[in-house]
């Protein structure tokens, strides 16, 4: 019996790891570029803790205004560019109205 039990477990994990698989390459289908995430925990890793704006302005440089981390499932859109910002938080308020209010506006010194 335990022979059976344990392809049973085997069988369940395989099946999860290619559903997780499956599942997370469609949806970063119609997200933003951005940095290459671990699995599971995402970006979680790359995100910064200090001086944030220098990497953002970073990844903008490379990935574009609109650029997309995820940290244990959870996404974060960074806007770097007052563009970007404009369009999809003036423009296109309504769509985004109920996300998370979280600003971070940083002006370079001159």
């Amino acid at each position: 019996m335990y022979p059976n039990s344990l392809s049973s477990v085997l069988l369940g994990v395989l099946c999860g790891t290619i559903l997780y698989l499956f599942f997370t390459r469609i949806q970063h289908k119609r997200l933003p570029p951005g940095p290459k995430p671990l699995p599971i925990i995402g970006h979680l890793l790359q995100i910064p803790t200090k001086r944030e704006y220098d990497t953002y302005a970073q990844w903008g440089r490379e990935y574009g205004d609109v650029v997309r981390v995820s940290a244990v499932g959870r996404h974060i859109i960074i806007l770097n560019s007052i563009t970007a910002a404009k369009d999809l938080l003036e423009q296109r308020s309504t769509i985004y109205s109920d996300r998370p209010y979280l600003p971070m506006i940083h002006e370079p010194k001159l």
